[in-house]
């Protein structure tokens, strides 16, 4: 009985067996300046490890915070660690 239980559970299992297929990563534009608190962003970027957490981050030179903030705004970048306190202003 328990086998016959155990055999049932398993072949419905592997006949219920569904692949992942992989999405296309989304790029994602973030805004740095020529600022050192910006080199975390490059570190990453440069040693892959957005990328093997699945993340496509494309780090972008912005020159202060009103260029940061028309970019948020417009949807042409959706984050930016340049000029925060003017797009927090503009939200």
């Amino acid at each position: 009985m328990n086998i016959a239980r155990i055999f049932f559970i398993v072949v419905a299992l592997l006949l219920s067996y569904v692949t992942a297929q992989a999405q296309e990563l989304r790029r994602i534009l973030y805004g740095v300046s020529t600022s050192i608190s910006h080199l975390p962003v490059w570190v990453g970027k440069d040693a892959g490890l957005f990328a093997k957490n699945g993340l496509n981050i494309e780090p972008v030179q912005i020159r202060g915070g009103a260029v940061s903030t028309m970019a948020i705004m417009s949807g042409q970048s959706v984050l930016s660690g340049v000029g925060a306190g003017s797009v927090v202003l503009a939200g």
